[in-house]
């Protein structure tokens, strides 16, 4: 494990956007809410730690089918991963509802409940997802879309993000700012 510390809120921001959204277009969100992000990383509300993946066995066909689309490969990896971590493959699930959003992979574990996004991952889930207690969030990275593969390596990559240490400072921080916002939108039924 590799906790990753980022020292410019710059710094972050690519992070992000070469490891959350993988620099896909379709991820990829406003300057301000990559910049929110980007300022959790930063000051540590978000922590981030770059985890090997241990060496897996391929998947079958069978195993394959087992699995919901999209993303059935990477998925298979999540479920590797949460099955080292003594969880139970009848205790995960895919295509999970989750706050109004939908995981890719979803399990819980005495009471700590981890999700997984394969691929790209839209910015917004993982403010949203760690407002609940005792959450963390995995991603497990396309090699398609992780630059400068090494040869030696299946070029994905799994961090696992959880609340941090100044995470009840800026996550009030980050309410307080939302307040504001929703304040300035003007009702339409206003003018009538």
């Amino acid at each position: 494990m590799l906790k990753i510390i980022f020292k410019y809120p710059e710094e972050a921001r690519d992070w992000v956007e070469q490891n959350v959204t993988q620099n896909d277009p379709r991820y990829l969100p406003d300057l301000e809410t990559l910049n929110i992000l980007a300022y959790f990383l930063y000051n540590r509300a978000v922590n981030v730690e770059e985890m090997i993946i241990p060496e897996l066995s391929e998947p079958s066909n069978g195993q394959l089918d087992r699995i919901s689309e999209p993303q059935k490969y990477y998925k298979y990896i999540a479920l590797g991963l949460l099955k080292l971590q003594g969880i139970k493959e009848e205790d995960i699930k895919f295509e999970f509802p989750f706050y109004g959003r939908r995981v890719d992979v979803y399990a819980n574990k005495n009471r700590k409940e981890i999700l997984v996004e394969c691929c790209s991952c839209y910015v917004q889930k993982i403010i949203q997802y760690l407002e609940n207690d005792n959450t963390e969030l995995w991603i497990i990275t396309s090699r398609e879309n992780v630059l400068g593969n090494d040869p030696n390596s299946s070029g994905i990559k799994w961090f696992i993000l959880k609340r941090g240490e100044n995470w009840s400072e800026n996550y009030n921080k980050y309410k307080n700012y939302r307040q504001k916002q929703l304040r300035k939108v003007k009702n339409p039924l206003d003018n009538l």
